[in-house]
């Protein structure tokens, strides 16, 4: 075992400390008395370095602790004030409870003592990092280096931090008094401390050691300048609350906190203070009069859920503001929360978009078309989308997609242009059923006409019924096949023109193979048109040739002229003929030209629904597509 008396004599140095009675774990920093402190040791230990800073009591210098081998910050009381009792009591105070605060973002006190020259000082930790006073200042400026190491959630997380150390203190019967950014520092590596304690309060319920002293008077809020020098102000105009210009700082307790900090809070969302002056007088003035617009009325990133916290913490009735900096934290962490699940949100919608406009861009080079990435970059928009309805960059493919046509449909939009060719081709054969039918009416009519042909009258007829039942076929169908369709279109051409074994080529022929063929190109796609239009115009032109070449027999009445309505009009043969034959053609052929006009334009209109819809159906998943109140069945 090592022999303890050769280890170093530092027990001289410990008494240069001031003993400090022992502290509960829950309740208020005990406040005693000052002990007397004598100068030994001091250089044994201390090495005295630069300066770091200076306040309204003291110096802080940069020391070498050389007992330990560590770098300590130690604040020293100026000489000139090192003969007055009451600064020298604070100055002692401001130790004894920095250090009885035992928070992370309390810089933790090492000793308490008296240097050679008479100065009462103490040692803390030493702490590296920037002022929260110049940081904001900075970003006023648009620093960039400000703007990339300070970004806003940070320094609301960072305000976050102070809150519980706040709270920490204020259970414990501590009320600081001087919150401001200048006395909050973010170190460097994410640390967060509440600095200054010199003005701080002790609940006047805490129970003092004994011997200890009462709290000093605290002098009214006179003060000549936004300092915090001894004996002219407690706290800082612009954070101290308003209740506290009209009754004294004595009565200041937690929530003259709170309101100083939301005076911070409103720096950090704007980068400008919350009250405006060139004086403290004019700044203890705007306190209680002045009218703040809130914040989101100087930043326009700032929500309303901002605003109201801001609002409730700085509201001028300290009953109506936060009870605890806890409430204020725990508020704000929820937002924080809130955002922070939307930052990922964006972040994912971003990858989402980047995989989809990668996708569209296959899709649009595949000489396939790119079935399989079309989808896949819907799927992404889709997923992009949810995330953020708001992302361009999702949007922008989305419009790419949606507008730039493929070489070739995908296979469920073909499918879904079968079903409702399938739909079409069932109200047809509803029609068909019935119109096919009714020709069996003009056998009836011909025999009271005085027809005589057996062929002439079951011919029409027996072709009609054979087109009915080919429509009902196609009604118990469950796919549109060619076959059945053309099938339709033959039998119905060949029962029409069958009738002009009854009426001749020309006086009910033309008329209803115009309708007949129209009905029909309406449910005909693509080179079907051409072949319907063609079976429609040989369905006149046969029985027309027939009669020419005298298989059928003349339906014109010959004498001197040709009689088209006895005693009405009458015509030359050959002219006649030429017009009739003229005018049957065009009633037959224009309106069949105008049918496949539109029909081919509604194919185009379909093509592009179906193309629409299965995109549409794309940005849904799948298992959602059953709960479309709109999904129609065949």
């Amino acid at each position: 075992m090592p022999d303890d008396s050769a280890a170093p004599p530092v027990a001289a140095e410990y008494a240069t400390t001031i003993a400090l009675p022992s502290v509960p774990s829950v309740g208020p920093p005990v406040v005693p008395a000052a002990a007397p402190v004598t100068a030994r040791g001091f250089e044994d230990r201390y090495a005295r370095r630069q300066a770091l800073g200076e306040g309204g009591m003291g110096v802080v210098h940069l020391c070498e602790d050389k007992v330990i081998g560590r770098e300590v910050a130690m604040k020293l009381m100026r000489v000139e004030l090192a003969e007055r009792p009451d600064a020298r009591e604070r100055f002692v105070r401001e130790a004894r409870i920095q250090g009885q605060l035992e928070h992370p973002a309390i810089v933790p006190v090492h000793s308490l003592g008296v240097a050679p020259d008479g100065a009462v000082y103490f040692t803390m930790k030493r702490i590296r990092g920037e002022p929260l006073d110049a940081v904001l200042a900075a970003l006023g400026r648009r620093d960039a280096r400000a703007e990339r190491r300070y970004p806003r959630h940070r320094l609301l997380a960072a305000f976050g931090q102070v809150c519980l150390a706040m709270d920490f203190a204020h259970e414990r019967g501590v009320v600081h008094r001087d919150l401001k950014p200048a006395n909050i520092m973010l170190g460097d590596f994410g640390e967060v401390y509440v600095l200054d304690w010199g003005i701080a309060k002790v609940g006047s319920s805490v129970a003092a050691a004994p011997g200890a002293h009462a709290e000093p008077a605290a002098p009214q809020v006179v003060a000549p300048s936004p300092g915090t020098a001894l004996g002219a102000v407690v706290g800082t105009p612009g954070y101290i609350a308003p209740e506290l210009i009209a009754l004294g700082a004595r009565e200041a307790d937690r929530r003259a906190d709170v309101y100083a900090l939301g005076a911070i809070l409103y720096e950090i969302l704007t980068y400008r203070p919350m009250l405006l002056g060139t004086s403290a007088a004019e700044l203890l003035r705007a306190a209680v009069t002045a009218e703040v617009p809130p914040p989101s009325a100087c930043a326009a990133d700032i929500g309303p859920e901002l605003d109201a916290l801001w609002r409730r913490a700085t509201d001028l009735d300290p009953a109506l503001r936060y009870e605890r900096a806890r409430a204020l934290h725990d508020e704000l962490d929820a937002y924080l929360a809130g955002r922070r699940d939307a930052e990922l949100r964006r972040e994912a919608a971003l990858r989402h978009a980047a995989t989809a406009a990668e996708a569209a861009e296959r899709a649009f080079a595949d000489p396939g078309g790119g079935e399989a990435e079309r989808e896949r970059a819907i799927r992404e928009v889709g997923r992009a989308l949810a995330l953020d309805p708001d992302n361009r960059h999702a949007m922008h493919t989305l419009v790419a997609v949606l507008t730039t046509a493929p070489r070739g449909l995908p296979s469920e939009a073909r499918e879904a242009l079968a079903r409702d060719e399938l739909r079409r081709l069932r109200l047809m054969s509803r029609v068909g059923i019935v119109a096919y039918s009714s020709i069996g009416v003009f056998a009836p009519l011909a025999v009271l006409m005085g027809v005589r042909s057996w062929v002439a009258l079951v011919t029409p007829g027996a072709l009609g019924f054979a087109a009915a039942g080919f429509c009902w076929g196609a009604l118990r169908t469950k796919a549109a096949r060619m076959w059945r369709k053309h099938a339709i279109m033959v039998l119905g051409c060949a029962s029409i023109g069958a009738i002009a074994l009854l009426y001749g080529p020309y006086l009910m022929v033309p008329g209803l193979l115009a309708s007949h063929t129209m009905a029909l190109l309406l449910a005909a796609r693509g080179r079907e048109r051409h072949a319907y239009l063609g079976l429609g115009c040989l369905a006149f032109l046969v029985p027309v040739v027939l009669q020419w070449t005298g298989v059928l027999p003349a339906y014109l009445i010959r004498r001197e002229g040709i009689t088209i309505l006895p005693n009405m009009t009458y015509f030359e043969p050959l002219p006649a003929s030429v017009a009739l034959f003229v005018g049957a053609v065009a009633s037959l052929v224009i309106p069949m030209l105008l049918v496949g006009r539109l029909r081919r334009s509604l194919d185009e209109a379909d093509e592009r629904g179906a193309l629409q819809t299965w995109h549409l159906r794309k940005l849904v998943p799948d298992d959602a597509e059953a709960d479309l109140p709109l999904s129609r069945t065949s």
